[in-house]
This record gives structure tokens, C-alpha cells and sequence, in this order.
């Protein structure tokens, strides 16, 4: 949302997900909070099964694990002796960029489906596609998103970032740009990020 958002002048900005860790997070840092710039590990375990939720889940889970898989495993860089406290200072700084960034912004904790709002322009930003998405919001269905994309696009604008489409719906991609994408550590992978639209 925000790599794109900030080229976007808009009267009124709302996000939604239906992480609930990663919602308390984000209206965190718009109003101020700075995260830790150190955590052990024993910490990023206690909250990998803590029954609650707080930005500071979100924080440490999607900052502080590997590819940024949410409490995946611990983010570790063994070639230069980074564990998950040098994870935490990166993700402190991430925040401290993105605060600019989300300032005025409402977040709310709900799906795309239950989406009843009547803005100009909508950026959707699912799992990619084959992937694990969140454990949180249940199942996500490819097909179900995309038929949903559809409907709305018949009233506005709706841009969708994704690594890939469905075939033969009339969508065409408008904005594409490398990523790197690490599911294996010692095979990281350069994917073609894409912005999809449909005609």
C-alpha cells in the first residue's frame, strides 16, 4: 500500500487487513510509538505464542523473522553474526520511514469481503498467490479475491499488487518492478513484482 499511497494525493486514506497485530501496529507508529531496538530471542518466542494481540507482535513477528514470514522462525544473518536483535534496530528504522508516510491515515480490522465503502481508487495488496498468506482471516481464496477485484472495478479504480493474475479476465498489468524474495536462505530469488488492473 504505502510504496504506491505515497504518490497518491487523496482527501481521505483508510487500510484495512485482517491481521488484528498488524493493525494495532501500524496505528502505533502513526501516533508516535517507537518499537524496541533490541529483543532476545526467548522474547520473540514468548510472543510467538502469546494470546493477544498488540503492535508489538507485529513488530517483532513480521520485523523480526526470517523473510519477514510472520513468526516463521527467528531472523538470523549467520554470515555476519546478526541474530534477531539486529533485526529489531532494521525494523526500528522501517517504522521511523514509514511514520511520514501514514500520517492522517484511518486503519481498520477487516476483510476486502466485508469492504462497503465507496472510494475513488482501492489498492489491494493479497497473499501472493501458492504462498502461505497469515495465519489470522482464515483461508484466503484466490478465485473468491479476484471475482470480488472484478465487481468493484465496475465502480473504480483497483489496482491489486501481485506476483501474478488469472488468465483471460481482462486484466493487464500497469506497473512492474523487481523484488527480492527469500523463501530459502541460501537461494534468495529476484521475482517480477506487478501492479494489476483490470481494462
Amino acid at each position: 500500500m504505502f510504496g504506491v499511497g505515497k504518490h497518491v494525493n487523496a482527501l481521505c486514506v483508510t487500510a484495512s487487513d485482517v491481521h488484528q497485530d498488524l493493525i494495532a501496529m501500524l496505528k502505533a507508529v502513526r501516533d508516535g510509538w517507537i518499537g524496541p531496538d533490541y529483543i532476545h530471542e526467548p522474547y520473540w518466542r514468548e510472543l510467538k505464542y502469546a494470546d493477544y494481540h498488540h503492535a508489538i507482535r507485529a513488530y517483532v513477528g513480521f520485523g523480526c523473522s526470517f523473510g519477514g514470514k510472520f513468526f516463521g522462525n527467528p531472523a538470523r544473518d549467520p554470515a555476519h553474526g546478526h541474530g534477531v536483535e539486529y533485526f529489531a534496530a532494521r525494523m526500528q528504522r522501517s517504522m521511523a520511514k514509514l511514520r511520514p508516510l501514514i500520517q492522517g491515515v484511518s486503519f481498520d480490522c477487516y476483510s476486502y469481503l466485508e469492504y462497503r465503502g465507496q472510494a475513488d481508487l482501492l489498492y489491494c495488496d493479497p497473499p501472493y498467490a501458492d504462498t502461505s498468506g497469515y495465519s489470522q482471516g482464515g483461508k484466503f481464496d484466490p478465485k473468491e479475491f479476484w471475482d470480488w477485484v472484478e465487481k468493484q472495478s465496475k465502480n473504480r479504480v483497483v489496482l491489486v499488487s501481485e506476483l501474478k493474475c488469472p488468465e483471460n479476465r481482462g486484466i493487464k498489468s500497469v506497473l512492474d518492478f523487481p523484488l527480492k524474495y527469500t523463501v530459502n536462505r541460501e537461494k534468495p530469488m529476484q521475482v517480477m513484482e506487478r501492479i494489476f488492473t483490470f481494462n
